[in-house]
């Protein structure tokens, strides 16, 4: 095991396990308290090569800003390719696999190779699939409100129709017991939903932030909520209904992306790809501790055991999304870990009491979901727009059919965001790690934590790295003025504590998985940085569900007063502007109905320049940059500390005093919101 490793082995009792990795947390390197965070930083800390390069940057910046409509920006619902999702195996007697593209708003069959043999409308932006014990195939869409059924004839498959789910704007996610009851997870109101035979609600249970999976087992339902750190874990009895126990929580420090479960003989077992269980260390100059792990548990009744905690970036294996159990039993775990972030994946025997035996293969990055099967195993990889076949006769990557791939420089910024190709050369090593920008950025937003910044007692919440071009400038603190700077600027932070040198080359000789992307020459460094923010500006938000489901594209009577007390109270700060550095661009209060009916809702609701409203420790003596309100409600927790948990706690805060707004820290004799601003606040953010 090499120096500074922070693999930890198995072990009968949780307390040993925390022992271990309090003893691996005392490799952090000396830090400067004072250094600037790393991530912010401006052209004025750079040197004249950067400044060179910066300038060159911004011809293409400028050229490619020229060129966008910022009252029209892409979507990035289906501007970033077909994104295979997730796959399925087909319930026999059936042959070969179902999946859904994301970006299609489609359901596929495919056969034992991956290849598609027919397609079928799925509910919008679909992220849920579920094969039913009877063959059914299930599909929910996060941007529609409705169950679709498919049953699979032959080589078609065919609609058994859709049922719309009342008090919902989409649904994330599927599955179905063995039992037959079928599970669905609202995202955006935080709860799992039990669905009835007739398609309706038949139970809600509270959830945490950022659901974004859900599964059952035979005496179990759990469910992943991502920006809240946690797997709960609801008991239920032989029929598939919760007994009414307390869900069991299992919380980390940071995110966990993707996880399975597996019934045994001594409780549930489960096994979650996340970030290290650990604060993220920045006092080094660099990002500290944020390396992937693989964790696995046993739950029984209602006591949780930790059974071993394994750094799998130290086997190159980055963003572990697509995590399958292949057996569990009291002594024994056998597992297969697979990457979003690298071209790695890992099979994992974990015995009690032992270290794990790990066994690396090579793949392909992108890969979100897996599908085992005995003699292959499906992928779903939505960076390459591919379904990917791993069997023993090696991989094989099937790219979606009738796609026309997008823009090469596109393609390859995507996979320098996603992918450790941006700093290639880091290592694991201490408190070093191997890690993606979607290490923080959970699918381009946040990951839920409220980080030391590395300068005295700052600390941060995530930003999103979403719809940027219409938000500079950028970071809470250094105002970076465009992309050119950050683009520049994000190499060198990456590869920060690697000792290479951030202007480097991509030789596509030493990253084979590139030529699915189309690269097949050196691209040189600016070229790369080019590239990242040309998938940037492609990069923008999805349309919001709460739009998209309406009957009706304007506001009701509750929603008309939040908006103008919007425009009286709040609209200073959160301006309506499309780009938030541009006055010019502002947005007169009768088109803002249009424009947040619009599916590109292109309004900022921010401003450049720094505020200070009470919420502190202030990142820069001046305050904070005002934040974008759009898409609210992937954004928590909120304010700058992280120190409000719901847009409830938010609005609770604010407070009005000489012209002033205060989210914290209010004079005395500051005035309230009242109960019925309150509520027509909520619904008006709701939509944003």
């Amino acid at each position: 095991m090499a120096a500074g490793s922070r693999v930890t082995r198995l072990t009968a009792a949780a307390s040993v396990l925390a022992a271990a990795a309090l003893a691996a947390a005392c490799t952090t390197r000396s830090a400067d308290a004072t250094r600037r965070e790393p991530s912010s930083v401006d052209a004025s800390t750079l040197g004249p090569s950067d400044s060179e390069s910066i300038a060159q940057l911004r011809i293409f910046e400028e050229e490619t800003r020229r060129a966008f409509d910022l009252g029209k920006p892409p979507s990035a619902e289906t501007g970033m390719g077909a994104d295979p999702w997730t796959v399925r195996r087909l319930a026999a007697p059936a042959r070969g696999w179902v999946g859904i593209l994301r970006g299609r708003s489609a359901v596929v069959l495919l056969d034992d190779d991956l290849h598609e043999i027919a397609r079928a409308t799925a509910p919008r932006s679909p992220t849920g699939l579920a094969v039913a014990k009877n063959g059914d195939v299930l599909v929910t869409g996060e941007l529609s409100p409705t169950v679709a059924r498919f049953a699979v004839r032959g080589a078609t498959l065919t609609s058994l129709g859709e049922t719309r789910v009342s008090g919902v704007t989409g649904l994330r996610d599927i599955t179905t017991s063995p039992a037959g009851v079928v599970w669905a997870l609202d995202e955006r109101g935080a709860r799992l939903l039990r669905i009835g035979p007739d398609g309706q609600v038949a139970a809600s249970y509270a959830v945490g932030h950022g659901a974004s999976q859900v599964l059952a087992t035979t005496k179990h339902v759990v469910v992943l909520a991502v920006t809240d750190h946690a797997l709960e874990v609801f008991t239920t009895d032989t029929s598939g209904l919760p007994t009414g126990q307390s869900p069991v929580r299992v919380t980390h420090d940071g995110p966990m992306w993707g996880f399975d479960a597996r019934e045994t003989g001594g409780g549930l077992v489960l096994a979650a790809g996340g970030v290290e269980d650990h604060p993220l260390d920045r006092t080094g100059g660099f990002f500290g501790y944020i390396d992937s792990f693989v964790f696995a548990y046993r739950v029984h009744d209602a006591t949780v055991e930790r059974l071993a905690s394994i750094n799998v970036s130290e086997q190159g294996v980055i963003t572990p999304k697509g995590v399958a159990i292949d057996s569990a039993d009291g002594e024994r775990i056998e597992l297969f870990v697979t990457a979003y972030g690298s071209a790695s994946g890992l099979r994992a025997s974990l015995r009690i009491g032992s270290a794990p035996a790990l066994s690396a293969t090579t793949l392909v990055p992108g890969i979100r979901a897996v599908e085992r099967s005995p003699a292959s195993t499906a992928m779903a990889n939505p960076l390459l727009d591919a379904w990917v076949l791993w069997t023993d006769a090696g991989v094989r990557v099937v790219p979606v059919a009738r796609e026309t791939p997008r823009a090469l420089a596109s393609r390859l910024g995507e996979a320098l965001f996603f992918t450790s190709l941006m700093a290639p050369k880091n290592t694991s090593a201490g408190a070093l790690s191997r890690f993606t920008c979607e290490t923080c950025h959970f699918e381009g937003y946040v990951d839920g934590r409220t980080h030391h910044t590395g300068r005295t007692d700052i600390h941060a919440t995530t930003k999103p790295l979403v719809g940027l071009v219409g938000n500079r400038p950028y970071f809470s603190r250094a105002l970076d003025p465009d992309l050119s700077t950050i683009a520049h600027a994000e190499f060198r932070v990456a590869g920060a504590g690697s000792e290479t040198d951030p202007f480097f080359a991509i030789e596509p000789r030493e990253h084979r998985w590139l030529e699915h992307l189309g690269v097949s020459e050196r691209t040189e460094p600016l070229e790369l940085r080019r590239a990242l923010m040309r998938f940037l500006t492609d990069f923008s938000h999805r349309p919001n569900p709460a739009i998209v489901s309406r009957p009706t594209a304007a506001f009701d009577v509750t929603e008309r007063e939040g908006a103008r007390s919007f425009r009286d109270r709040c609209e200073t700060c959160h301006s309506a502007r499309l780009s938030a550095d541009d006055p010019a661009t502002g947005v007169p209060f009768d088109r803002w109905e249009a424009m947040i009916f619009a599916e590109a809702a292109p309004i900022v609701w921010g401003s450049a320049g720094y505020r200070k409203t009470g919420v502190t420790p202030y990142v820069c003596a001046d305050g904070a940059r005002t934040p974008s309100l759009r898409r609210l409600y992937k954004k928590h927790p909120y304010f700058t500390n992280g120190s409000a948990k719901s847009i409830d706690e938010v609005l609770d805060s604010v407070r009005f005093a000489h012209a002033e707004t205060f989210h914290g820290r209010a004079p005395d004799g500051a005035t309230a919101l009242s109960a019925a601003d309150k509520r027509a606040l909520r619904s008006f953010l709701d939509l944003l």
